[in-house]
């Protein structure tokens, strides 16, 4: 996989300037841009979403089978669906189906260089996506 990270300041008319930063990667012959509208670097995650992503991640594992090294807890499950909801309630996700920050989950868990290694791909982002819109609403 071929990724380029760009990091583009943008003047609004107000003077502000804003800092958007977007990875552009090549997966198996498909173009995927993920795009990230932040003053933080994209590659860093604040501690308490990875623990989220993780937990996510594990109960995802669970539901689709893997019950062994998969996370089987509702009260955990119930948690993640009231801030998937919070995450969903602020601005700048207003017009998105997730949340913005799933873009990084998406590309940690699914697209990178590791997991892409290890098989992962974008069948596994579409199970993934059609697992929360279906469990996790």
């Amino acid at each position: 996989m071929t990724s380029k990270i760009f990091r583009v300041e943008l003047d609004d008319d107000i003077g502000d300037t804003d800092t958007i930063f977007a990875a552009i990667s090549m997966v198996k012959g498909v173009k995927v841009v993920f795009g990230y509208h932040s003053t933080d670097e994209p590659n860093l995650v604040k501690v308490k979403d990875q623990e989220r992503f993780d937990d996510l991640i594990g109960i995802f594992a669970y539901d689709t089978g893997a019950v062994d090294s998969g996370i089987h807890d509702e009260v955990l499950r119930g948690e993640l669906i009231s801030w998937i909801g919070k995450e969903l309630s602020k601005p700048e996700n207003e017009h998105r189906i997730f949340p913005k920050i799933f873009d990084a989950l998406v590309r940690d868990y699914f697209l990178s260089d590791k997991a892409l290694a290890q098989g992962y791909g974008l069948e596994d982002v579409r199970e993934f996506i059609n697992w929360l819109d279906d469990e996790m609403r």
